[in-house]
């Protein structure tokens, strides 16, 4: 296809071997001059003509252009065609970064940017992007369709902005978004009727600015409440709000962030979410994020970076929680059932149902045992009369009698010594341990000397001591025994 710059009308060259990106409105092709690539619609329009003619006019301030960079990737020049329509424009190339959806996720980060964990690239980025919606509205303009493709980050922590011609200009609106980033107000809207406001930019900015911070967690995302993240928009329903759904498991502790930062998502998400005007702006945004910046300072230790008012490592921490709870499957070895979650998900269920096994038949050991103990015991008591006395006063004043309470302190989650499997055996209250198996407790019950030493004879346990020398005689020590005493009453009594 042959196209024109409408300015001077010379021919501009593109090069149609190659494409940069190709989406459904249009198609983007490098151009032959470096640094420049042309964007080309499938189907032009009048208006489109005229909104880029307006955008051509007054392009935002963009201060890094003087360094060499390119912050926000503005319409240059108008393309046309051989009949004078706009067909599209060029703009500045912006290479060697990556969208933001892949900056926010820890293993696409360190993969693609070289930068891992390290907070200190979090906090830049998050804080340049502020600072350019903020220059993006200081220009009169509204973007509309902020989302984590529409933003491009490289690994020195620079942003840029592509896909501007969507941007709200004058009269001509954004008739686009994705509803995981728009505010609650706009969904369910038709988008192309209604006026875009900074403050849904900046609604959006913030959802941004938490996956940055917080492990590339939406700030939407929990778990105990249904649906998908645009009803939880539409709802509100954010670990924020104080009867919002628990955090996502392992996902950052928002205490880990300094407190203005925290303020600023209840006021983005929790605040804002009927009150627009509530919304940090994008000014707000960037100055929290500079003061948080300065905040920094570098774990001792290990050598990560965490902000200055947490005592402990919080990355050090998710690590040991992870290795204590097993790391969960990827959703691509989930979903396709391979890989080595579902090898581990195997082995664990064989696990479970070998301990499961092992627990029914301790239990059922355990049962047979006493009741074979209670049986012995209990059979002399009924089979002759009952005492006459009663239980003695101080036995009917006394409450029920208090047994030894398992204690439930377990050692804190460390990596070595969950991998290592250090774990101490539960205690009983006084310091005795709890047997650890149905056998120890079976053994227990058949000892000749109980754990609290020898019980009194068997004859003294009657409630009236009169009775220890009553011609009952003592309690059979056997079966054996009884069976001999009923014959011996039996021939006693007589036919």
């Amino acid at each position: 296809m042959r196209v024109f710059s409408e300015a001077d009308g010379k021919r501009v060259e593109l090069d149609s071997s190659r494409v940069v990106g190709r989406g459904g409105e249009a198609t983007v092709y490098p151009l032959r001059q470096t640094g420049r690539v042309a964007k080309l619609y499938h189907q032009p329009s009048r208006a489109r003509g005229e909104k880029l003619r307006l955008m051509v006019q007054r392009p935002p301030n963009d201060d890094t252009r003087s360094t060499g960079w390119v912050s926000i990737a503005w319409p240059e020049e108008i393309l046309v065609d051989s009949s004078r329509q706009v067909v599209g424009f060029t703009m500045p190339a912006v290479a060697g970064s990556h969208r933001l959806a892949e900056a926010y996720h820890p293993r696409t980060r360190a993969q693609l940017l070289h930068s891992g964990n390290d907070l200190r690239f979090l906090v830049r980025t998050a804080r340049n992007l502020a600072s350019i919606v903020a220059a993006v509205h200081d220009s009169g303009y509204v973007m509309g369709d902020f989302n984590d493709l529409n933003v491009l980050i490289a690994p020195n922590a620079l942003v840029s902005l592509i896909d501007c011609d969507s941007f709200q200009v004058g009269p001509y609106r954004c008739g686009v978004g994705r509803p995981e980033y728009m505010a609650p107000e706009l969904h369910g809207a038709n988008l192309g009727t209604i006026d875009r406001r900074a403050d849904q930019d900046c609604f959006s900015l913030g959802i941004a600015v938490h996956q940055l911070m917080m492990g590339g967690f939406h700030p939407y995302a929990g778990v105990g409440e249904p649906g998908e993240l645009p009803a939880r928009i539409t709802r509100g329903l954010c670990p924020y709000a104080p009867a919002g759904p628990n955090p996502p498991r392992f996902a950052p502790s928002a205490d880990d962030l300094p407190p203005r930062l925290r303020e600023l998502f209840k006021a983005a998400f929790v605040d804002g979410h009927g009150d627009p005007g509530s919304r940090p702006t994008a000014l707000e945004w960037r100055d929290a994020l500079w003061s948080a910046e300065r905040e920094l300072m570098k774990d001792a230790h290990c050598g990560h970076y965490h902000f200055s008012h947490v005592a402990d490592c919080p990355e050090c921490r998710r690590q040991a929680e992870r290795a204590g709870h097993g790391a969960r499957p990827t959703r691509g070895s989930r979903a396709a059932g391979t890989g080595g979650g579902t090898g581990n998900a195997r082995r664990s269920a064989g696990r479970r149902t070998t301990n499961n096994r092992a627990w029914l038949a301790t239990v059922a050991a355990l049962v047979v045992s006493v009741f074979g103990l209670s049986y012995l015991y209990l059979y002399p008591l009924l089979m002759s009369p009952l005492p006459t006395t009663s239980m003695p006063e101080s036995l009917q004043r006394a409450g029920p009698s208090v047994g030894h309470t398992v204690s439930t302190d377990m050692p804190a989650f460390s990596g070595e010594g969950i991998r290592s499997g250090s774990q101490k055996s539960p205690t009983v209250a006084d310091g005795e341990p709890v047997p650890q198996s149905g056998t120890d407790i079976i053994r227990e019950i058949r000892g000749a000397e109980p754990r609290h030493g020898p019980l009194p004879p068997r004859q003294q346990r009657y409630s009236n001591p009169s009775e220890q020398g009553s011609d009952r005689g003592p309690v059979p020590e056997s079966g054996s025994e009884i069976i001999r005493q009923i014959r011996e009453k039996a021939a006693r009594s007589g036919p």
